[in-house]
């Protein structure tokens, strides 16, 4: 026999508050918790690898100073410490391009649309 509804009550009387509890705990000790569970982003991550859209980046002019990181909503480190490849596009990217406009080197970054710029990273 299947479990009566006290069983069921008792469960969610358990279960929400620890489900709450969690939730506090994570959001207090990640930055910008939500981005990461984003509904657009999940719908739109597939999409984004072999897309229109492209970010990439100079290595040669990259200093290494981490504010293309920093901003990022999404925390995604690629753009950072990728120094081989060009194309610095991850699928989790919102492109957001809050590193293009944060990066402090003048056309280290770039975001492209059908192979042309339409964002450069420059520094005032």
């Amino acid at each position: 026999p299947l479990p009566g509804r006290e069983w069921l009550g008792g469960f969610f009387l358990v279960a929400a508050p620890a489900l709450l509890l969690f939730f506090l705990v994570a959001f207090a000790a990640s930055r910008r918790l939500f981005c990461r569970f984003c509904p657009m982003g999940l719908l739109g991550s597939p999409f984004n690898h072999g897309g229109l859209f492209a970010l990439r980046k100079k290595p040669l002019r990259c200093n290494r100073c981490g504010i293309c990181r920093e901003v990022c909503p999404v925390d995604i480190p690629t753009v950072a410490t990728e120094m081989k490849s060009e194309n610095v596009s991850d699928p989790a990217c919102l492109f957001c391009l809050k590193c293009v406009e944060w990066c402090p080197q003048k056309d280290c970054l770039r975001a492209e649309f059908a192979g042309h710029p339409i964002a450069r990273s420059h520094w005032p």
